[in-house]
């Protein structure tokens, strides 16, 4: 079950990654606030540090709504939830179309700028976590890399490495998300297969959707806790 929904940021120019915010599915309403990771955002990125320069970014700020927050909002199939129908199949997702769900599927990504949704969720009762991903950043080998893909096979276990390319034998087919590369990067035990295929669409990071098992718990990171809490620490 999805208990919040985090937001991550990449910086243009190191491709650095940090969790920023996060979004929490309360009795009271839609919980936003920050997470420590946006301090090392404001320390590497200019473009942030101006935000919080100007009061745009202000890491003790809580904030709780009834209605899904506009920058978590403009990532979740809301105003044009036909949009995302189509793509209920691929995801494994069924009707109703669940925003918040198809958001945490597809990761929320633009293509005008770095941020990105992954979700908080609890385990299963063997005690493991499961989050869906789509492969992003596939390898510019043309309609090759397509066929390829073609070739897998759902439930077929995928390669990464510790900056998160994942492979197959020496194809590299797109990396892990963010989030994913910090579990691996914190030896958390983490395996990943091929949930499901699809070369025939238009975007290429709809083209293969992977399942990530995490046999920890993950977000345990000082980085991910509310900033609030360091901010009134201090």
């Amino acid at each position: 079950m999805i208990t919040a929904l985090f937001m991550g940021w990449t910086d243009p120019i190191t491709q650095s990654w940090f969790p920023i915010r996060k979004m929490s599915l309360t009795a009271a309403g839609y919980r936003t606030c920050y997470v420590n990771g946006v301090f090392q955002a404001i320390d590497v990125s200019p473009n942030m540090r101006l935000l919080f320069d100007k009061g745009l970014i202000k890491p003790d700020e809580i904030k709780i709504s009834q209605e899904i927050p506009s920058l978590f909002a403009q990532r979740l199939p809301i105003s044009r939830p036909e949009d995302a129908i189509k793509e209920l199949e691929f995801f494994d997702l069924n009707r109703p179309l669940d925003p918040i769900v198809f958001g945490a599927r597809s990761g929320g990504y633009s293509i005008t700028d770095g941020y990105d949704l992954f979700p908080e969720i609890t385990a299963d009762p063997t005690g493991d976590y499961h989050f869906y991903f789509l492969a992003r950043n596939l390898n510019k080998a043309g309609t090759s890399i397509h066929r390829y893909i073609d070739s897998l096979s759902v439930g077929m276990v995928l390669e990464f490495d510790w900056n998160g390319y994942l492979t197959h034998g020496n194809i590299v087919l797109g990396k892990l998300p963010g989030y994913l590369v910090d579990v691996v990067r914190c030896d958390l035990p983490i395996e990943v297969e091929v949930a499901k295929i699809n070369s025939k669409v238009g975007w290429n990071y709809y083209h293969l959707l992977c399942h990530a098992t995490v046999r920890l718990k993950p977000f345990t990171e000082t980085k991910y806790q509310l900033a609030l809490e360091t901010v009134l620490a201090t």
